[in-house]
Protein backbone atom coordinates (compact mmCIF):
# COMPACT_ATOMS: atom_id res chain seq x y z
CA UNK A 1 0.00 0.00 0.00
CA UNK A 2 1.39 3.37 -0.90
CA UNK A 3 1.24 6.55 1.05
CA UNK A 4 -1.70 7.84 -0.86
CA UNK A 5 -4.04 4.80 0.26
CA UNK A 6 -3.17 4.39 3.53
CA UNK A 7 -5.88 4.95 5.71
CA UNK A 8 -4.99 7.85 8.66
CA UNK A 9 -4.06 6.57 12.31
CA UNK A 10 -6.51 7.67 14.57
CA UNK A 11 -4.81 9.20 17.71
CA UNK A 12 -4.77 6.84 20.82
CA UNK A 13 -7.09 8.13 23.21
CA UNK A 14 -6.51 7.41 26.86
CA UNK A 15 -9.29 6.67 29.37
CA UNK A 16 -9.64 9.72 32.37
CA UNK A 17 -9.29 8.00 35.70
CA UNK A 18 -11.51 9.27 37.67
CA UNK A 19 -10.53 10.94 40.95
CA UNK A 20 -11.41 8.58 43.58
CA UNK A 21 -10.38 9.86 46.82
CA UNK A 22 -12.87 10.26 49.09
CA UNK A 23 -12.89 13.69 49.51
CA UNK A 24 -13.52 14.14 45.76
CA UNK A 25 -16.42 11.27 46.34
CA UNK A 26 -17.76 12.34 49.76
CA UNK A 27 -18.19 15.58 50.00
CA UNK A 28 -18.51 17.19 53.42
CA UNK A 29 -22.03 18.62 52.45
CA UNK A 30 -23.50 14.77 51.76
CA UNK A 31 -22.63 13.73 55.48
CA UNK A 32 -25.44 13.81 57.25
CA UNK A 33 -26.53 12.69 61.38
CA UNK A 34 -29.99 11.02 61.59
CA UNK A 35 -32.18 10.52 64.27
CA UNK A 36 -33.83 8.07 65.86
CA UNK A 37 -36.72 7.30 64.42
CA UNK A 38 -35.33 6.33 60.52
CA UNK A 39 -35.99 3.42 58.58
CA UNK A 40 -33.23 1.66 56.07
CA UNK A 41 -35.46 3.34 53.22
CA UNK A 42 -35.82 6.55 54.66
CA UNK A 43 -32.22 6.79 55.31
CA UNK A 44 -31.09 5.64 51.56
CA UNK A 45 -34.08 8.14 50.44
CA UNK A 46 -32.80 11.41 51.88
CA UNK A 47 -28.97 10.08 50.71
CA UNK A 48 -29.86 10.32 47.08
CA UNK A 49 -32.26 13.38 47.96
CA UNK A 50 -28.88 15.07 49.13
CA UNK A 51 -27.24 14.15 46.17
CA UNK A 52 -29.98 15.37 43.90
CA UNK A 53 -29.97 18.54 46.19
CA UNK A 54 -26.24 19.66 46.01
CA UNK A 55 -26.11 19.14 42.13
CA UNK A 56 -24.18 15.94 41.99
CA UNK A 57 -27.19 14.05 40.25
CA UNK A 58 -30.22 15.42 38.24
CA UNK A 59 -33.18 16.08 40.68
CA UNK A 60 -35.56 14.25 37.75
CA UNK A 61 -33.83 10.47 38.52
CA UNK A 62 -34.01 11.04 42.37
CA UNK A 63 -37.05 8.41 42.34
CA UNK A 64 -35.82 5.93 40.01
CA UNK A 65 -32.52 5.92 41.98
CA UNK A 66 -34.30 5.14 45.32
CA UNK A 67 -36.30 2.91 44.06
CA UNK A 68 -33.41 0.68 42.24
CA UNK A 69 -31.15 1.00 45.73
CA UNK A 70 -34.20 -0.24 47.68
CA UNK A 71 -34.81 -3.25 45.36
CA UNK A 72 -31.24 -3.74 45.50
CA UNK A 73 -31.60 -3.87 49.54
CA UNK A 74 -34.88 -5.88 49.24
CA UNK A 75 -32.50 -8.56 47.08
CA UNK A 76 -29.51 -8.07 49.38
CA UNK A 77 -28.20 -6.30 52.06
CA UNK A 78 -25.40 -3.84 51.43
CA UNK A 79 -24.45 -4.06 55.38
CA UNK A 80 -21.52 -5.19 56.02
CA UNK A 81 -21.27 -5.87 59.63
CA UNK A 82 -19.33 -4.33 62.39
CA UNK A 83 -22.04 -1.47 61.91
CA UNK A 84 -21.05 -0.41 58.20
CA UNK A 85 -23.60 -0.65 55.20
CA UNK A 86 -22.13 0.05 52.03
CA UNK A 87 -25.61 0.72 49.48
CA UNK A 88 -24.63 1.40 46.15
CA UNK A 89 -25.64 1.78 42.84
CA UNK A 90 -24.26 2.12 38.87
CA UNK A 91 -26.52 4.32 36.88
CA UNK A 92 -26.75 5.97 33.63
CA UNK A 93 -27.88 8.94 36.06
CA UNK A 94 -24.58 10.17 37.11
CA UNK A 95 -21.29 10.96 35.27
CA UNK A 96 -18.80 11.34 38.09
CA UNK A 97 -18.76 9.54 41.13
CA UNK A 98 -21.18 10.97 43.87
CA UNK A 99 -21.29 9.58 47.42
CA UNK A 100 -23.18 10.25 50.51
CA UNK A 101 -22.58 9.19 54.06
CA UNK A 102 -25.37 9.00 56.88
CA UNK A 103 -24.37 8.73 60.95
CA UNK A 104 -26.55 6.88 62.48
CA UNK A 105 -26.18 7.55 66.05
CA UNK A 106 -28.18 5.16 67.73
CA UNK A 107 -28.17 2.40 65.17
CA UNK A 108 -30.28 1.20 62.61
CA UNK A 109 -31.19 -2.26 61.70
CA UNK A 110 -29.72 -2.37 57.73
CA UNK A 111 -30.12 -5.99 57.97
CA UNK A 112 -26.49 -7.46 58.39
CA UNK A 113 -25.41 -10.86 58.96
CA UNK A 114 -23.94 -9.94 61.92
CA UNK A 115 -27.21 -8.59 63.08
CA UNK A 116 -25.64 -5.96 64.47
CA UNK A 117 -26.60 -2.30 64.11
CA UNK A 118 -25.73 0.10 61.17
CA UNK A 119 -23.97 2.94 62.50
CA UNK A 120 -22.39 4.30 59.05
CA UNK A 121 -24.34 4.23 55.78
CA UNK A 122 -22.23 5.10 52.70
CA UNK A 123 -24.37 5.50 49.75
CA UNK A 124 -22.20 5.38 46.53
CA UNK A 125 -23.53 6.35 43.07
CA UNK A 126 -20.91 4.97 40.11
CA UNK A 127 -21.20 5.98 36.26
CA UNK A 128 -22.89 3.03 34.74
CA UNK A 129 -20.15 2.06 32.27
CA UNK A 130 -17.31 2.22 34.78
CA UNK A 131 -17.21 -1.13 36.67
CA UNK A 132 -13.51 -1.26 36.95
CA UNK A 133 -13.24 1.90 39.36
CA UNK A 134 -16.79 1.10 40.56
CA UNK A 135 -15.28 -2.16 42.45
CA UNK A 136 -11.72 -0.29 43.39
CA UNK A 137 -13.85 2.25 45.23
CA UNK A 138 -16.49 -0.04 46.91
CA UNK A 139 -12.92 -2.01 47.70
CA UNK A 140 -11.27 0.68 48.91
CA UNK A 141 -14.00 1.72 51.49
CA UNK A 142 -14.01 -2.12 52.74
CA UNK A 143 -10.50 -2.17 53.21
CA UNK A 144 -9.78 1.15 54.75
CA UNK A 145 -13.00 0.79 57.49
CA UNK A 146 -11.68 -2.96 57.75
CA UNK A 147 -9.17 -1.30 60.49
CA UNK A 148 -11.26 -1.76 63.50
CA UNK A 149 -9.92 1.53 65.45
CA UNK A 150 -10.29 3.67 62.28
CA UNK A 151 -14.35 2.10 62.12
CA UNK A 152 -14.57 2.80 66.08
CA UNK A 153 -13.04 6.55 65.43
CA UNK A 154 -15.51 7.37 62.74
CA UNK A 155 -18.42 5.69 64.60
CA UNK A 156 -17.59 8.10 67.38
CA UNK A 157 -17.69 10.74 65.17
CA UNK A 158 -21.24 11.94 64.80
CA UNK A 159 -20.86 15.82 63.48
CA UNK A 160 -20.78 15.78 59.91
CA UNK A 161 -17.74 18.16 58.98
CA UNK A 162 -15.19 16.97 61.63
CA UNK A 163 -16.48 13.12 60.75
CA UNK A 164 -15.44 14.51 57.02
CA UNK A 165 -12.05 15.79 57.86
CA UNK A 166 -11.23 11.91 59.48
CA UNK A 167 -12.58 10.32 56.63
CA UNK A 168 -10.29 12.54 54.62
CA UNK A 169 -7.33 12.14 56.48
CA UNK A 170 -8.10 8.30 56.84
CA UNK A 171 -7.60 8.09 52.92
CA UNK A 172 -4.72 10.41 52.69
CA UNK A 173 -2.74 7.53 54.81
Amino acid sequence: MDATTAKPVEPFVFATTPNLSFANVFHADAVLRFGEHETKSSVITQLVRRLADTGRMASKFTSEVIDKINNREHLASTAFGRGLAFPHLRTHHVQAFAGAIGILSRGLSFDSNDGDETKLAFLVLSPYNDREHHIELMSRLVSLLGNKADTVRLIQNDNPLSFHRTLCSLDTR
